[in-house]
């Protein structure tokens, strides 16, 4: 199961935000000052510029709302020096940090987009999940009850809230049917159990996409559930349902990213031919292979993603491969050893292809890969028939073709 999936999976479980952002219609205005403008003691590396980053002007006292997250924390209960950590949640990475002194501490930076974040308290059990971008926010609440804390802020934080509470009626039953997805050994029963699952998230997710087209938590929502979505036109569809002012921020742009891939080579056109050297050096080309089933498989070695989609993938294989199907790995890895082990440890035989140029892979560029894995599955006409296809779908449409 990808990533995504098991992300989506998950997710609904996590929801103990309580915070949102709101990035619709701010002004970027300098709030006035008391203190004259020549009163100001300017760096001498900061004169001289016509621009100056937020952190510039920070420096001066000035700072442009929505650049800058400022969190303030007031939590009864804290030890004096507690540590005081913000993290990204998609990556883990520390956004800020403190400490707390009579309860009270402050965290200061900046965030790239919109999304996930928790705070944590060195010492205490649990932590906070919110989701923000560059705001000011307030924490209030007790040290024993840290998941529980109250968050106030953004105008948006509601939407969030409401996301969450859509899961929280389904809270039982979403962890008993991942319970019994874990236990299942017969792939029929998980298939089943993953579609019932399936069915409850996306039926909250569309509620809320409904209710909230104009929020800016709507693509977050939307680009957490792409991932069990069969087509990408179900995806262009809500998409296109939303106000423009949903329309903004990082999850906006990673969903017409997905939806301009799909446009590219459509479904139902002869896929482009190309040729790439395989891992002994030999020239191969896609026209070869002409009268099979060909899934060409984007990956790399150094995506974690990717191993996941492989693992699912090779029994795939092995099941098929006598029967006019087979795989064609382009590889956009930068180094041949990283890409050779990474062939051996995942167990990948099929056929591996790449000119080891990372992002700028020949293939990729033809076929306009920005985001990995990735897959199209061709016909023996050489015509594409699907593309980026779960290894479940995958494993549905072979036992169709593959008879």
């Amino acid at each position: 199961m990808k990533l995504k999936l098991l992300f989506v999976l998950f997710f609904p479980l996590l929801l103990h935000a309580q915070q949102n952002k709101n990035i619709a219609h701010k002004k970027s205005t300098v709030p006035t000052k008391k203190n004259n403008s020549k009163d100001l003691a300017i760096p001498d590396a900061l004169k001289n510029k016509k621009t100056m980053t937020p952190d510039e002007l920070a420096k001066l006292g000035i700072e442009l709302p929505g650049t800058r997250f400022n969190i303030s924390g007031n939590v009864t209960g804290l030890k004096d020096s507690t540590q005081v950590f913000l993290a990204n949640m998609s990556d883990g990475k520390n956004l800020a940090q403190g400490l707390a002194i009579n309860g009270q501490f402050k965290l200061h930076g900046q965030v790239e987009h919109e999304g996930l974040c928790v705070i944590s308290f060195i010492g205490y059990n649990g932590f906070l999940t919110l989701f923000m971008a560059n705001d000011s926010i307030a924490v209030t609440g007790d040290a024993d009850h840290i998941g529980a804390l109250a968050i106030k802020g953004t105008a948006l934080e509601n939407d969030f809230v409401e996301y969450r509470k859509g899961f929280d009626a389904e809270s039982v039953r979403l962890s008993e049917l991942l319970q019994l997805i874990n236990a299942a050994t017969e792939e029929t029963k998980k298939d089943s159990l993953k579609s019932e699952y399936k069915k409850i998230v996306l039926a909250q997710a569309d509620t809320f996409l409904t209710q909230k087209p104009a929020s800016p938590v709507a693509c977050f929502v939307l680009f957490t559930i792409a991932g069990l979505l069969d087509q990408t036109s179900e995806l262009e569809q809500r998409f296109d349902k939303l106000m423009p002012d949903a329309k903004k921020g990082m999850y906006a742009e990673l969903i017409k990213r997905k939806v301009n891939e799909n446009k590219v080579n459509p479904v139902g056109t002869e896929a482009p031919d190309f040729t790439q050297n395989d891992s002994t050096g030999k020239a191969f080309s896609l026209h070869s292979l002409r009268g099979s089933y060909v899934l060409i498989h984007f990956w790399a070695g150094w995506s974690k993603q990717c191993k996941e989609d492989i693992s699912e993938l090779a029994p795939l294989y092995e099941q098929y491969k006598n029967r006019k199907f087979c795989i064609v790995g382009i590889s956009l890895d930068s180094e041949r050893d990283t890409w050779l082990k990474a062939v051996a440890e995942n167990k990948m035989k099929w056929l591996q292809l790449s000119d080891l140029k990372y992002w700028d892979n020949e293939v990729a560029h033809l076929y306009k890969v920005e985001s990995i894995p990735q897959n199209i599955l061709v016909g023996p006409d050489g015509k594409i028939i699907e593309k980026n296809l779960t290894p479940i779908q995958l494993k549905t449409k072979l036992a169709l073709l593959c008879k």
